[in-house]
Parts: structure tokens; C-alpha cells; sequence
């Protein structure tokens, strides 16, 4: 038996994922090692004396409705804080303590319909419900009570609709299900929402005209890019808005796209394919190791000004690539003479970034056959994209940086 097949993923599968193309199951795939890594920490985290009752509550309520526990517990921010919980070094007081796993039940009986009572701490006069909203409450700690579908925090009632704001309630809101099925939480709350650099609340204005971008973005994608749209819609579940003009998603919150505002809705459909290569490697990274990375050795690429660790090589590879399959696709769909070019430019710094990982000597074997089916995927982008100008028309979008790539730049001390 394979390392590949002790680890649930058989071998078929891991070469899929690696050319890149998006497929059923491969999301499957992603999905459920996702949801396992956070019910692992989660038992984990369950034998502390201070969560092991939330964590009951958590098995008896899944025996109810196990879709919408499953929900909960495959939360990002559910998962981000977990992964803290278990590193724990501070006290009680650190908002990564066990007790925290008291209000991921609350969270989970609002969405059930269970009857259920806990006593929350509060940081800051504060008490984060995960995936449902945040409350303002009086002392270090208050009573969650929650019957049927109604929810009292320190005595004062969550509105109906938990997504609406009401006294002393800050409600997390939904950007509604488009065409083709996208559903987006807006996670603007969240103390786990983001690792860096998080915005703040978004205002009513805000909120709509991301809703009207995103919609246009997903229009495109389930338009022309149904592969990568289905993937989406089942891979991204939350938003973070960032304050900073920048897109990222985190190894620690599966599931979040954390983005600033978009320059425009072609350009957020491109950062959707992106991140969700970033969370789709995110997974397999923590299943299997591919790279041992060096911190002092430190590469440039094309997509980024300042170098970056074996690490970060392989991530920027693996998510321009899905970038170079975007404007591919869009070649393929439009014409486009610039699509074209920006599709054989990606596929490029991939193949010539692929090639640095191989050569470092610091992939697994494993790390070689993943880094090689990126490279033949890229290969095959820029064979299929090559002398194919259709049209000369032009399109907008993002055009790729052209830094310096190759060998290491330089060795931190």
C-alpha cells in the first residue's frame, strides 16, 4: 500500500489535483479532508475539562441535523481557532481558550433548532457567536440560551433573522445564492476571520456593492468557466473583506476568501479561481509533505516584488496555474488576443518557477511528482495557447508583474 492510499487519497486523485483542472472529485476530495482536519482538532480540544460538555452537545445535536453541524464545524474561522486552541501556550484568558468551543453549540443549536443553554466569556464586552453574529454584553461572562428558533445573549434578544442587527447585536450577512449556487457569508466580525490585516465592518453601501461585483464575478465564472465555478461553489463558502487593495486566503480558515475591494468583476472572478488553488493545496499540505522548506532560502517570481521561501514558490505555482487555465479559458470563449497572452505569460512564470523547485533539491518525493504534474500542466497551457491569435481585439484585466525569477536572490540571516 502507497503512502497515497494510507493517506485516503489515492494516486489518481493526487495527480488530478496536481495539473490543476478542476474536478468533482478532487472538491469532494478537499471538502471532507477539510472537515476531517477540524473534527480531529476539535476532539482534540474536546478533552479539556472546559469544552468537553460543548462538545457533547455538539455529538447530540449532529445526531439531529448533521448537515447543519457539519456546516458549523467546517466554519473557517471555526477551524482558525481551533488550530490556535491546540497550540495553546497562554492562559485562560487567551481568546483561544477551550471554552470558546461553548459558543461554536450556540452557534449550532441557532442553526438546529435545539433547545440549549451555555455560559459564554466575553473579551472585551464582546461574545463572538461563530458564523452567526456578535453581541455587546455587560462583565466577563453571560447565559446563551437558545429555544427553538429564538436566541437570548445576557438577556437581550437576537433578532429573528440573525444576519439583521438589533441591540447590542451585530448580525454576519449573507450575500444571497446566485445563479448556479455561490453563497457567501460576509465574515466582517470574526476575531479568527483572518490571521492579518482584516477590515472592519462593512457599511450598508459597502455590502451592496460587493454584492453587486461578486454577482457579476460569478456570472462570468458560471458563464464561462463551469469547472472552476462548480469548485468555487463548493470550496469558498465565506468572505473577509480586507482594507488594503490585496487577495488572499489563509492555511488556517479553510473555505474564506479574504479580498479587498475588487478593481473589477473579471478581475474577482480570476482572484476566485486563484484562491481557491491556494485552499485546495492548503489541504493537501496538510496531509502530505511535498517541500521542506528553508526559511533562509529565499527565490523571486513573477507575480510578487519580494522573494519568497520554497514554501511560498509552491503555493504562487499551484495558484497561477489555475490563473493560466482563467485566461485559457477565456481565450478559448472570446478570442481574445490579450487572453491569450496573458494565459502563455502565466503558464511560463509557472513552468519557469516549477522548474526552480525542482532544481532546489528540497522536494519530497512526493513533492516531485506534484511539482512535475504542475509543470506538464503549464507545458500543455502554453503548447494549446501558442500561435492561436484568433482575433485582435483587446480585454480587460490584470496583467502579470514581470520581476526577476530564477535562482535564489539571496540568504537570510
Amino acid at each position: 500500500m502507497s503512502v497515497l492510499q494510507r493517506l485516503s487519497i489515492d494516486e489518481h486523485l493526487f495527480d488530478v489535483m496536481a495539473s490543476g483542472v478542476p474536478d468533482d472529485e478532487v472538491t469532494a476530495f478537499v471538502v471532507k479532508a477539510s472537515y476531517g482536519i477540524n473534527v480531529m482538532l476539535l476532539r482534540k480540544i474536546a478533552g479539556h475539562p472546559n469544552a468537553s460538555a460543548a462538545f457533547a452537545d455538539l455529538a447530540e445535536m449532529y445526531a439531529r441535523d448533521a448537515a447543519a453541524v457539519r456546516e458549523i464545524l467546517r466554519y473557517p474561522a471555526v477551524g482558525a481557532w481551533a488550530r490556535a486552541a491546540v497550540g495553546l501556550a497562554g492562559g485562560p484568558d487567551s481568546p483561544a481558550a477551550p471554552d470558546a468551543l461553548h459558543a461554536v453549540a450556540v452557534a449550532a443549536a441557532i442553526r438546529t433548532g435545539t433547545d440549549h443553554r451555555a455560559r459564554l466569556r466575553a473579551r472585551c464586552g464582546l461574545v463572538m457567536i461563530p458564523s452567526v453574529g456578535m453581541a455587546r454584553v455587560e462583565g466577563d461572562w453571560c447565559t446563551a440560551v437558545v429555544r427553538g428558533s429564538r436566541c437570548e445573549i445576557a438577556g437581550v434578544p437576537v433578532p429573528s433573522d440573525p444576519s439583521m442587527d438589533g441591540r447590542a447585536w451585530w448580525g454576519l450577512r449573507r450575500i444571497r445564492p446566485f445563479p448556479g449556487g455561490l453563497c457567501l457569508l460576509v465574515d466582517d466580525l470574526d476575531p479568527y476571520r483572518f490571521p492579518e490585516q482584516a477590515g472592519g465592518r462593512l457599511d450598508p453601501q459597502a455590502a451592496a456593492a460587493w454584492t453587486g461585483t461578486i454577482g457579476r464575478a460569478w456570472t462570468i465564472l458560471a458563464r464561462d468557466h463551469s469547472g472552476h465555478a462548480a469548485e468555487t461553489r463548493h470550496i469558498m463558502t465565506v468572505l473577509t473583506p480586507l482594507a488594503a487593495r490585496r487577495n488572499a486566503t489563509s492555511r488556517t480558515a479553510f473555505g474564506a476568501l479574504a479580498a479587498g475591494p475588487p478593481a473589477s468583476p473579471l478581475h474577482l472572478a480570476e482572484t476566485l479561481v486563484h484562491e481557491t488553488q491556494h485552499a485546495k493545496l492548503a489541504v493537501l499540505l496538510d496531509l502530505v509533505e511535498l517541500v521542506r522548506d528553508d526559511a533562509h532560502r529565499l527565490y523571486r517570481t513573477r507575480w510578487r516584488s519580494d522573494p519568497r521561501p520554497l514554501g511560498g514558490l509552491l503555493q504562487g505555482a499551484y495558484a497561477h496555474l489555475g490563473v493560466a487555465g482563467f485566461w485559457r479559458r477565456r481565450f478559448e470563449v472570446t478570442g481574445c488576443a490579450s487572453a491569450r497572452v496573458r494565459a502563455q505569460r502565466v503558464a511560463s512564470a509557472v513552468a519557469e518557477t516549477a522548474g526552480v523547485l525542482q532544481a532546489s533539491g528540497a522536494l519530497t518525493a512526493l513533492g516531485h511528482r506534484f511539482v512535475g504534474g504542475v509543470a506538464a500542466a503549464a507545458a500543455e497551457i502554453r503548447w494549446v495557447t501558442a500561435g492561436q491569435d484568433r482575433s485582435h481585439t483587446r480585454c480587460a484585466g490584470p496583467t502579470p508583474s514581470t520581476a526577476p525569477t530564477g535562482c535564489p536572490c539571496r540568504h537570510a540571516r
